[in-house]
């Protein structure tokens, strides 16, 4: 086939520019590790250039009306998971040794320091990253021990309304971290909560916080709340969190990596 003008340098450019939107894109689908969408895209791409050659003017009629009906469908059906690829990433933690004590350092030191402030919340990040979601002005990001949490939990330091971010793998983030708040609402004990029951539904992070007149614990877990637990409950609780995440992540992975090496096949 004889072209009947040559190519320009805007050409090029034109198709420079949709090859970059088309590599994105793929990326961007490819971080959906519930269900193949990349394949998806690759099926319908398929099927309209196949309806292409074969000149079928009716599906290449239909085209411009069923795409966007196509591209609705997959975001309602896959909404949860599209919106954590928008605002959140993977990132890969170490999961809790058998030996590690770096949880009973973190609860027993806010037991000693619950006497002289009115509660103590911890927010402990895990696969998903929380870091959009919080404001942080002093960053530490170093391995917890006894002697660094007596400090920081210190009330010199730590304010009521801050919150310690925390990573399972037991790295210390912040002790003044808080939610973000567009609205700019003052933060007091139940507007913390509401954050951080829609914050830790949509991710896999846990809230723990510390009663000064119970001494217990209330997690926030997936959206749910799980008040006066024991310290002991509270460890074992959150222990078994980390690993369920982390072997949820491992599940949705695998299967899918291996659907990704057969469709490459």
């Amino acid at each position: 086939m004889i072209l009947e003008y040559p190519i320009t340098l805007a050409d090029y450019s034109e198709i420079l520019c949709i090859a970059i939107i088309a590599y994105k894109l793929s990326a961007w689908l490819r971080k959906d590790t519930h269900t193949p969408l990349l394949a998806y895209a690759y099926c319908y791409g398929a099927a309209l250039l196949c309806a292409y050659l074969f000149e079928l003017p009716v599906i290449l009629a239909l085209a411009p009306f069923i795409t966007p009906i196509f591209f609705i469908m997959g975001i309602i059906l896959h909404q949860e998971s599209l919106q954590k690829n928008i605002i959140t990433h993977k990132h890969s933690t170490q999961t809790i040794p058998p030996d590690a004590n770096w949880l009973e350092y973190l609860l027993s030191s806010a037991l000693m320091h619950i006497n002289e402030q009115k509660s103590i919340t911890f927010v402990l990040e895990h696969t998903d990253n929380i870091s959009p979601f919080l404001i942080a002005p002093c960053m530490l990001n170093v391995k917890i021990h006894k002697s660094l949490l007596d400090i920081m939990l210190n009330p010199h330091i730590y304010e009521t309304n801050h919150m310690v971010w925390i990573q399972s793998s037991g790295t210390l983030m912040s002790s003044q971290a808080m939610w973000k708040n567009p609205s700019n609402i003052s933060f007091d004990d139940n507007i913390n909560k509401e954050f951080s029951l829609l914050y830790t539904h949509k991710t896999d992070a846990l809230v723990c916080i510390l009663d000064q007149q119970s001494r217990t614990c209330t997690l926030i877990i997936k959206g749910n709340t799980m008040p006066h637990l024991t310290t002991y409950n509270a460890i074992q609780l959150i222990r078994k969190h980390i690993q369920c995440a982390a072997e949820t992540v491992i599940t949705k992975k695998v299967p899918h990596e291996t659907n990704l090496q057969m469709h490459n096949r």
